[in-house]
């Protein structure tokens, strides 16, 4: 069993590296240690001040292990409430304490190798600091491996694999567009290292929402930030499911999904009418391509006015009309909602909400704080206030009561974006300059103005000021609005917002954010997945074919056929842009549109499926290839590639003109998911796969899948109320070391609030024994009736060799081999996934 071992620092040795290199900052010092039943305590008092005065010169110390494999580290002022981030659920299960020793901070787990995790010990050399801890500016170092291997501190666009050679990343919300390397739309102060030579992850996340740097070296990180306190949360493990089952065991497990949610959606800022919107559901319908869900973007707002319908464009009556013929056609309709909320007087949201004071108000004048953004200038609720809570649920409710059945809500411009900035005020505009200067920060993380477009920081919520909670405001609507839906509803929330902060993922999903109709934006969106997948937001994906600049039929075609896996798949476009629905760009890129879609369709069951799995335990649905081949240093850096759960291998082209395309292959077997040819065959002797290069022609993305999985699949429709009617298939790939393979479905009504009734769950199991392979079904639950009904049609399995009969549930059956690619398949099976079932087939 895996146990911490924790040495506690008796001096925290400062070397301000803001100052000359030969400033030396003695620090805290560490007495009174108390050692308790799940931990210690202890008092810190200062030796010398900091860089910027201020000082705090008596710290408490709280070290909490909270379970075998999390510990909790809290260094906080016992004398003066500085902000902590509110309600994050923390688990009180605790293990006992292994051993102190009084000479430095270090966390240690497995004990097979006293690894330290954790470490602010700073070296004899003093390259870096101990502690600092300010009023206005808190610094805290740990030793890592040396070269670490880094992923996560999200959002941003860049390498998944972070850069450690001095390197700063900032966590700040902001909507800086999708330039890369800068604070993006979240903040998540949560990253994950692999050890190279244990080929062990563990997790670190520094629970604090105020502005904040962390700067990556080769041997050790830093951690810099303005307010707060240092709440520090240590996931150690073997895995990386380990690891990421633990963060979110803290910030909140993924809820399940609605099923549509995986169907594909269709959205553009800048239809210009109603009657525009009709005609791109009719042309899908037409051209045969699947769609579950159609969005509408601002322009059916009136003036750019939330809770609104624009009554020429889109008449309020006509819409009604429109949404109930989606839902005839089992499609579904969801809207855009921004915070800003126009003052305007006679507008009800601007009116109530002067009256139920709930927006956020101004520290200069007191009054609700106003700064202009779509709809002139506005007011912005504070949803910290209790009050702001049934403020939004009456705005919301009022389109349901007004016969527009809402399946989904889309919160956006929640970083919180404002479209004034120092730079733009005009001479008169005194107060607001005022405001801008009333925190005078000696150290501003990123080096940027940090009022710039967005709501001063001296700004007061109900709990606290901006500065505070600024980081937290996307989050903290997203969640209401999720909740408000759930009560409205009764039925699994579907919300998707720009901006995050850890634990969003167990609220709302996300997309990320205004990207570019470039290849660049496309590649890119894949290390933004797999990013948000390890933060707990497994729901995630970027616009297809580019939000920004003209897409060509090429770049969509390839965009679309990378979409198609994307775990949220939408089309989305700006005003002004060429059209780019997936029709709208000649019929090669509709038909190479409509063949990823379906398979995308007829692989639900399976995304499904790994989307209960997230919900119970959290694992993500991308996976990194360096979560399943950790042993390998090759995968370390690989974010052009990705695996869908831990079968599918997807190696998309994103370069223009490339007809092949360069992809590594992990030590495995490895199947061409479309035909079944063998890619690669598993070499026990050996630890690394191979880089093998692609043909890919443009209708084709390349697939593999890997031996030893087992993958649940249904005949694909143009929605997915059609698709779950559909009879079922199972494709399995056969490890060549052992004959095996093994897989799971699970399958309920897809909408319900609980998952644990009116379901099904099932574990199907390929073995080999001396000549005869034995398939089998395991039902570990059998609730849902749908599937008596829905029957299991089609089973392919791939690497079989030679067959010379074969039984099904005892009696002989037909079948088709191809002795090439040794590829098996039996049709017309007609079984209940209900009920057991057994093939045996007999190879010589």
């Amino acid at each position: 069993m895996k146990k911490f071992i924790a040495f506690i620092g008796l001096l925290f040795l400062i070397y301000n590296s803001f100052a000359d290199e030969s400033t030396y900052y003695p620090g805290y010092s560490l007495s009174n240690v108390q050692q308790n039943s799940g931990g210690f305590t202890g008092d810190l008092t200062m030796i010398s001040p900091g860089p910027y005065g201020d000082d705090i010169p008596n710290l408490s110390l709280n070290v909490e292990y909270q379970t075998e494999t999390r510990v909790r580290i809290k260094i906080y002022d016992p004398n003066n409430a500085r902000w902590e981030v509110p309600k994050i659920k923390l688990i009180q299960i605790k293990s006992n304490l292994n051993q102190i020793k009084l000479n430095q901070i270090k966390l240690n787990q497995r004990e097979l190798n006293n690894e330290v995790l954790f470490n602010t010990t700073p070296p004899d050399t003093h390259d870096y600091n101990g502690l600092i801890f300010e009023n206005l500016y808190i610094e805290i170092n740990s030793k890592t491996a040396k070269n670490p291997n880094i992923y996560g501190l999200g959002e941003r666009i860049y390498d998944f694999k972070l850069n450690t050679s001095n390197h700063t990343y900032v966590m700040f919300t902001k909507d800086n567009g999708n330039e890369e390397d800068v604070n993006l739309y979240g903040v998540h102060p949560f990253y994950i290292e692999l050890r190279e030579e244990t080929h062990l992850f563990h997790g670190v996340f520094i629970l604090n929402s105020n502005a904040m740097d962390v700067t990556l070296n080769p041997d050790h990180l830093t951690y810099r930030t303005i307010g707060g306190i240092l709440d520090i949360y240590i996931f150690t493990g073997v895995s990386i499911d380990d690891v990421i089952s633990q963060y979110t065991d803290l910030v909140g497990k993924p809820p399940m999904i609605p099923y549509f949610a995986l169907g594909f959606h269709q959205c553009r800022w800048g239809y210009k009418d109603l009657d525009v919107c009709k005609t791109v559901v009719e042309q899908y319908k037409a051209h045969q391509l699947p769609l579950d869900t159609f969005w509408m973007d601002i322009d059916y707002m009136d003036e750019h006015k939330d809770f609104t319908f624009d009554p020429v464009n889109y008449p309020q009556e006509e819409v009604k009309e429109f949404v109930e013929q989606l839902h005839e056609d089992n499609q579904h309709y969801v809207i855009i909602l921004d915070p800003g909320i126009k003052v305007e007087e006679g507008y009800a949201p601007y009116d109530d909400g002067i009256s139920d004071g709930i927006f956020i108000i101004s520290a200069d004048t007191k009054l609700p704080y106003t700064a202009p953004v779509w709809p002139g200038e506005c007011n912005f609720p504070d949803f910290t206030n209790p009050k702001t809570y049934s403020y939004w649920s009456k705005f919301i409710q009022q389109i349901f009561d007004e016969g527009i059945i809402l399946d989904g809500l889309w919160v956006d411009m929640n970083e919180l974006v404002t479209f004034d900035s120092s730079e733009e005020l005009s001479e008169s505009s005194e107060s607001k300059k005022v405001e801008r200067d009333s925190i005078n920060l000696p150290y501003v993380p990123g080096g940027v103005n940090l009022n710039y477009r967005t709501v001063n920081l001296s700004a007061i919520h109900n709990t606290s000021i901006a500065f505070n909670l600024h980081s937290m405001y996307g989050f903290m609507e997203a969640k209401a609005t999720a909740s408000i839906l759930t009560e409205t509803k009764k039925t699994r929330i579907f919300v998707i917002s720009r901006s995050t902060y850890a634990g969003h993922g167990h609220h709302a999903f996300h997309w990320l954010g205004d990207n570019y109709s470039t290849y660049k934006s496309m590649a890119t969106s894949i290390q933004g997945i797999l990013n948000m997948n390890m933060f707990g937001i497994p729901l995630v994906g970027a616009d297809i074919c580019g939000f920004s600049g003209n897409t060509t039929a090429e770049l969509c075609a390839r965009w679309i056929e990378l979409g198609s896996f994307y775990p949220f798949s939408r089309d989305h476009n700006s005003i002004g842009m060429k059209s780019q629905e997936l029709y709208a760009l000649g019929d090669q890129v509709t038909n190479i549109s409509r063949n990823v879609l379906l398979n995308r369709y007829s692989l639900i069951p399976y995304y499904y499926t790994l989307f209960y799995y997230s919900h119970e335990i959290g694992t993500p649905i991308w996976r990194a290839l360096v979560y399943d081949f950790p042993e390998d240093p090759n995968t370390y850096s690989i974010d052009k590639q990705f695996l869908v759960g831990n079968a599918l291998l997807v190696t998309p082209v994103l370069e223009e003109g490339a007809t092949s395309v360069e992809g590594y292959f992990p030590n495995s077997d490895w199947y061409d998911y479309w035909s079944g040819e063998k890619i690669l065959t598993k070499n026990s002797t050996l630890t690394f796969g191979k880089n093998l290069t692609l043909d890919a022609p443009l209708d084709k993305i390349n697939v593999a899948i890997r031996g030893g999985y087992i993958i649940p699949k249904q005949e694909p429709a143009l929605t997915t109320a059609e698709s779950r009617n559909n009879s079922f298939e199972l494709l399995a790939a056969i490890d060549s070391e052992t004959g095996s393979a093994s897989g799971k479905l699970f399958f309920d009504d897809g909408i319900s609030l609980d998952t644990s009734q009116n379901s099904s769950s099932l574990i199907f199991e390929l073995t080999y024994f001396s000549g005869f392979s034995y398939f089998e079904t395991y039902i570990l639950e059998s609730n849902y009736d749908l599937l008596n009904h829905v029957l299991l049609d089609k089973m392919t399995f791939y690497g079989v060799d030679n067959i010379t009969t074969l039984w099904v549930n005892n009696i002989k059956y037909p079948f088709e081999y191809d002795s090439t690619l040794k590829v098996l398949r039996i049709k017309g099976l007609n079984l209940s996934l209900n009920e057991r079932f057994q093939i045996i087939w007999k190879t010589n």
